[in-house]
């Protein structure tokens, strides 16, 4: 995926976050979804958390 402001940052907390859903989901049966809802569930945290992370974060990329 690409984001024109994403940052180093954003990157790392939206890997945590997502792996942090995958194994939410399939180990403590979160929300009482099946493991079949992991991949596109840690995806789409995934995604919202490192837009969010680039959107707020304060060292944003300069382009020339």
């Amino acid at each position: 995926l690409f984001i024109r402001r994403a940052t180093p940052l954003s990157g790392i907390i939206a890997t945590i976050v997502s792996v942090a859903v995958a194994i939410s989901i399939s180990f403590f049966n979160i929300f009482n979804l099946e493991f079949m809802w992991s991949a596109p569930c840690s995806l789409l945290a995934g995604i919202g958390a490192g837009v969010l992370t680039s959107l707020f974060s304060e060292d944003k990329i300069k382009h020339a």
